[in-house]
């Protein structure tokens, strides 16, 4: 019933205008709920089914794919020179399955997909980019093809006002940066262009991607990229000031998950940002990391805690403040331990009384 299906679908698609408007925040929301979108989100699912078919049974799909999908696909991208917003939006979503279907078809039409250097069709641009940032997955050979037609550095560069379609590709970067295909001290590089700028959202959102892979099965060079990420940040902050970054120092707290170890490296860009963790509420992730790391450098630790305690004194899994001091107490660190102990005391927390009198007797 699949040729059927198609030829009642193009059919739609011939008869059935465009009716979306481009919604500013919510293009693909939009395109998606208009007749006209209904009908084209049914034929990518019916092409990509027919090409499923077509490949299990072990037969040549390029007829299907170069005659009748490019027939429709040309149809509808012609008439995006005066809108059809649904296609703009719903192909950007579609893009890698697009890929799929037709390489040869993506890669000659990417700039009419894609018009980021037309003025007049900027609303199919957004339109398209706003369907892209509901792709889950960074595709190298998409990435690289967004990036040589100048979409992702158009999203960096001038678009403020739209959140996601921004944060999207600031993740995409950040993803290619961890695979090692976007350099961090390179002009041609995206995530250099991204920490040249320093928007606090961006950093942030940098900082917020890699926090997120902590549970990954992430290789030792990309814990390096992360680490080399963290170096610029404190680079920077050192030569601007630690006020204006607050944020971003708090934020970056949330990195020490990704330490094996406290070293004379790492120690400083922690001692720098450990007093701002509690601006953004980080104190608990920041102890419990601490913790796991206390055996191994007691002194570098205690140092650490001591800094955060300059501008907050964070109670939440007090276990975790427990864990470090009985550490410090037992590794010899005495000083700094008592030192802990009386500034909670000092504060109004009584929970390390019975480790501080234990070792104090």
């Amino acid at each position: 019933m699949l040729p059927q299906a198609g030829k009642i679908l193009a059919e739609i698609l011939e008869k059935e205008p465009p009716s979306a408007e481009g919604d500013r925040e919510n293009a693909l929301t939009e395109a998606i709920n208009t007749t006209k979108g209904r009908a084209l989100g049914a034929f990518f699912s019916y092409a990509l089914r027919q090409c499923r078919v077509l490949e299990k049974a072990g037969k040549e799909r390029t007829d299907f794919c170069e005659g009748f999908l490019k027939q429709i696909f040309d149809k509808e991208l012609k008439l995006t020179k005066n809108g059809n917003y649904e296609f703009s939006a719903i192909a950007g979503e579609y893009l890698p399955n697009l890929y799929y279907l037709s390489k040869d078809w993506v890669e000659k039409n990417i700039s009419e997909l894609f018009p980021n250097k037309d003025a007049a069709r900027f609303k199919n641009w957004r339109c398209a980019m706003d369907g892209y940032s509901y792709v889950g997955t960074v595709y190298t050979v998409i990435y690289d093809l967004l990036k040589r037609n100048g979409d992702l550095q158009k999203v960096i560069r001038e678009v403020k006002d739209h959140k996601r379609i921004r944060e999207m590709v600031i993740d995409n970067v950040c993803v290619t940066y961890l695979r090692g295909q976007e350099p961090i001290d390179s002009a041609d590089s995206l995530f250099w262009e991204i920490l040249e700028a320093w928007s606090e959202d961006d950093i942030v959102d940098v900082i917020g991607l890699f926090w997120q892979h902590r549970d990954a099965d992430i290789q030792k060079e990309q814990k390096e990229r992360i680490f080399d990420f963290w170096r610029h940040c404190y680079k920077r902050i050192s030569t601007e000031g630690e006020t204006k970054n607050e944020g971003i120092l708090s934020d970056l707290n949330l990195l020490a998950v990704f330490f094996e170890e406290i070293n004379e490296k790492n120690k400083k860009w922690l001692l720098q940002s450990a007093p701002y963790v509690e601006k953004r509420w980080h104190s608990t992730f920041l102890l419990e990391y601490l913790n796991r790391l206390v055996e191994g450098n007691p002194q570098a630790v205690g140092e650490i805690v001591i800094a955060m305690l300059k501008q907050a004194t964070p109670t939440y899994q007090e276990e975790h403040v427990v864990s470090i001091v009985e550490t410090l107490f037992k590794k010899g660190c005495k000083i700094l331990a008592n030192d802990i102990c009386d500034r909670y005391g000092r504060a109004g927390y009584e929970f390390l009384r019975p480790t501080y009198e234990k070792w104090n007797q």
